[in-house]
């Protein structure tokens, strides 16, 4: 019998985390004036996903690390991505 109203109580504070979570989303995207397409994007299902599942006290990162260090590893990434590509036409590739 304790479990119900207390499963009912847990609910409605998920619900209340999960509203101002909406709230917080909507006001960066029209702040920003982001694209509402951005969040039909694959990368952004990864980030609330992490978000919801495993970062409890996560700081965000800086606008100054992102444009610089964060930038700069993600290019080195795709770049070796694309090295890897530059290779087929040197040794083909199946599919």
């Amino acid at each position: 019998m304790g479990i119900g109203p207390t499963k009912t109580l847990a609910q409605a504070f998920k619900n209340i985390g999960s509203a101002e979570m909406d709230r917080s989303i909507r006001r960066f995207f029209f702040a920003s004036s982001l694209p509402f397409n951005i969040a039909r994007s694959p990368y952004w299902n990864d980030v609330t996903s992490l978000a919801n599942s495993c970062l409890v006290g996560y700081v965000h990162s800086s606008s100054e690390k992102l444009r610089i260090v964060i930038l700069a590893e993600e290019k080195a990434n795709i770049e070796n991505l694309l090295e890897k590509r530059f290779s087929w036409t040197q040794y083909g590739v199946s599919i």
